[in-house]
């Protein structure tokens, strides 16, 4: 029997993964690659796995039944003054009654389209 304990650690172990993958290629790893990288003999539990990641806000699919269809969603590392104001006006929206993950992902969403 798997332990949570045993999940946690796949479940980080493919975004290591994914991570190192990523900044040697231009394009997110299949779920064959994923499997063998975290040392799966089956690549049957990756898509559990990646609905987990993006579940906690690590990954963003593109659309489903899409090759590769999922990206890495990093915190922002370059923050320019138009993005700290759309931050900042994002979480005066909010409701102090939302989840804090609710606000948080608002909140990110809103500085990204200020960086476009």
């Amino acid at each position: 029997m798997i332990t949570r304990e045993a999940t946690v650690q796949k479940i980080f172990a493919a975004l290591r993964f994914i991570r190192e993958h990523m900044k040697t290629h231009t394009r997110s790893p299949t779920y064959a690659q994923i499997a063998a990288g975290i040392g799966n003999r089956s690549k049957s539990n990756i898509a559990g796995i990646l609905t987990e990641l993006e579940r906690r806000g690590h990954i963003r699919f593109y659309g489903h039944g899409c090759y590769r269809s999922f990206h890495l969603v990093d915190p922002v590392i370059h923050i320019s003054p138009e993005m700290l104001a759309a931050g900042i006006h994002a979480l005066e929206q909010h409701s102090p009654m939302l989840w804090p993950s609710e606000a948080v992902r608002s909140i990110y969403e809103a500085m990204c389209a200020a960086k476009t």
